[in-house]
């Protein structure tokens, strides 16, 4: 029985992400996208993960920085939580 992975949420929005397998079909990897499902996510939408096989690309999208920023600039002060 194998282990169920739970895929973690976007790392900016924080909401919900989709996994799909868009690997073509001569490809030696196995190739999956990470796609944002909050339209209003001003991030990436899609993310890519050149692995063996799905739990190694979900265990990669899952790996998490754990950091706050503050990033100042002429512009003003903008806090960063790296989820």
């Amino acid at each position: 029985m194998s282990e169920l992975i739970i895929i973690k949420p976007c790392p900016f929005c924080g909401s919900k992400v989709t996994l799909e397998n868009i690997n073509p079909k001569d490809a030696d990897e196995e190739m999956y996208m990470f796609e944002c499902t909050n339209d209003d996510c001003a991030s990436a939408t899609c993310f890519g993960d050149y692995s063996t096989d799905r739990a190694t690309a979900i265990k990669n999208w899952n790996k998490r920085v754990i950091k706050h920023t503050t990033y100042i600039s002429n512009a003003g002060t903008v806090d960063i939580d790296m989820r």
